[in-house]
């Protein structure tokens, strides 16, 4: 059997240990007379740690559609005329390809070659295959009517 002296000398060194480790527990584990406990000690054991403040998370961020952003991620190689706003943009799109667009009225795919070959978003708001694999499309317009429309439904929707 250890002699008590030996024993708190073990414990002080210990909790001096743990004040260099934790910093800030100093004045809860500062060395005591045997049998006694510091205020902060009593204070810190009586009343558990408050959690951090709640936060309403149940509310999404407002969504900003002054501009509307689109993306178009090609899973095959297509082909697109698409209208921005009044102004005519052609291009190739090999697969793996991704284009983004902005424009503050509306987007107008006169027309998608392989329809399937691409995947959409509007907003960050997913879209919906307009085709299937190699069809050619004419005529789809996506603007706020359209993007209300989807959120509205709370899941995809699909073009007329």
């Amino acid at each position: 059997m250890l002699p008590r002296f030996v024993i708190l000398s073990i414990a002080t060194a210990l909790m001096c240990v743990g004040t260099s480790i934790a910093g800030d527990v100093a004045p809860l584990v500062a060395p005591q007379i045997p049998g006694t406990v510091s205020p902060e000690a009593q204070r810190a054991l009586a009343k558990p740690p408050m959690p951090p403040p709640a936060t309403a998370t149940s509310a999404p961020p407002p969504v900003n559609d002054n501009t509307l952003r689109m993306t178009l991620n090609f899973v095959d190689d297509s082909w697109v005329m698409l209208e921005v706003d009044h102004q005519t943009i052609s291009f190739d799109a090999a697969k793996g390809e991704k284009k983004s667009f902005e424009a503050k009225d509306h987007f107008r795919f006169k027309t998608i070659g392989n329809a399937g070959g691409m995947e959409m978003t509007l907003n960050d708001v997913h879209i919906p295959p307009l085709g299937r694999q190699g069809q050619v499309l004419h005529d789809r317009i996506f603007d706020r009517d359209y993007l209300q429309k989807v959120r509205a439904a709370g899941t995809t929707a699909t073009q007329p």
